[in-house]
């Protein structure tokens, strides 16, 4: 019987940018916090392990990508949550992918929720999210300002 884990994923976008952006959007050129909430919905406790998070951005017919260092993971009882993150600058504006694959202990095959009302995924758990050029959002911001200003 495979671990069963429902991900939930969160974007800590930097400060002066949260307002322009949706829910599943950063800005490049700064410091963005990605956040996941790791729940074991399965029967049975999940033993240590590690969680390795790649950043991915598709080029065309190849793709860039980064990981991380394996963040340790010390066991997960059913219905806990443990949470992780990772702080990267974002470079490139664009379509991104964050891909997250465990390994623990007792080497289980593990079910990647995204919902409880989805089905799960058994290679890795992957979320889209997009980055917005810096430069021109902060062109649009100006602008809004001082349409704001000539108003007044």
């Amino acid at each position: 019987m495979p671990h069963e884990l429902l991900i939930r994923f969160k974007i800590i976008r930097p400060l002066g940018y949260k307002k322009f952006l949706s829910e599943n959007e950063t800005v490049s050129g700064k410091i963005t916090r990605f956040r996941l909430k790791i729940k074991n919905i399965g029967e049975h406790p999940i033993p240590r392990g590690y969680i390795i998070l790649e950043l991915e951005r598709p080029t065309g017919m190849s793709s860039l990508t980064e990981s991380t260092t394996p963040i340790k993971i010390s066991g997960i009882k059913c219905n806990e949550t443990v949470s992780v993150s990772a702080v990267r600058e974002m470079v490139a504006p664009g379509l991104w992918f964050l891909n997250a694959t465990t390994r623990f202990k007792d080497k289980e095959k593990i079910a990647y929720y995204q919902s409880e009302k989805l089905e799960p995924d058994y290679d890795k758990w992957m979320r889209a999210f997009y980055v917005v050029d810096r430069h021109q959002l902060d062109l649009q911001i100006i602008l809004k300002k001082l349409l704001v200003q000539k108003e007044k």
